[in-house]
C-alpha cells in the first residue's frame, strides 16, 4: 500500500514539473527523476517533514506559502547536488508562482492539496503497519 501511495505522489509531482518546464526549464524534472531512482520515498518523506507543518496554508490556499521562505537554509546545504535542497526548491516554487496566471495558480493549489492528501495517507499507512 505504501508503495502505491509513493508512486502516486511521485507521478503527480513528476507531471507537475513537466507542466512547469516551459517556465522553469527541465533541470528540476531531470533531477527529480534521478532522486526517485535513488530513493523513491525521499520526495514524500521530505514533503512530510518540511511541507506538512504548513498544511493550513495549503488547505486555505494562502499565497504566503509561496511568498515567504519556509525552509531553514542553515539546516540544508545549498548545493545543486544535495537532494534535500533540490526537493526544497521544487516544493517552494517561490520564483515560479508569481509568474503564473490565476488558473495556473489554482491548479498549483489543487496539486499541492493532492500531495498533502497522499502524504496523510502515507503516514496513516505507516502507522497501521507499525501497530
Amino acid at each position: 500500500m505504501s508503495s502505491d501511495i509513493i508512486k502516486q505522489f511521485n507521478d503527480i509531482l513528476s507531471s507537475f514539473l513537466i507542466q512547469l518546464s516551459p517556465i522553469m526549464g527541465t533541470t528540476y524534472s531531470f533531477k527529480f527523476e534521478q532522486i526517485i531512482q535513488y530513493n523513491n520515498a525521499l520526495p514524500i518523506d521530505h514533503f512530510i517533514h518540511h511541507i506538512t507543518p504548513l498544511r493550513e496554508k495549503i488547505l486555505n490556499k494562502d499565497e504566503s506559502y509561496f511568498t515567504n521562505p519556509r525552509i531553514d537554509t542553515n539546516t540544508i546545504k545549498i548545493d545543486e547536488n544535495n537532494k534535500s535542497y533540490i526537493l526544497s526548491e521544487i516544493l517552494n516554487l517561490q520564483k515560479i508562482y508569481i509568474k503564473l496566471d490565476e488558473e495556473s495558480k489554482s491548479n498549483v493549489w489543487d496539486i499541492f492539496q493532492a500531495l498533502l492528501h497522499l502524504s496523510d495517507n502515507y503516514i496513516l499507512n505507516k502507522l497501521n503497519i507499525q501497530l
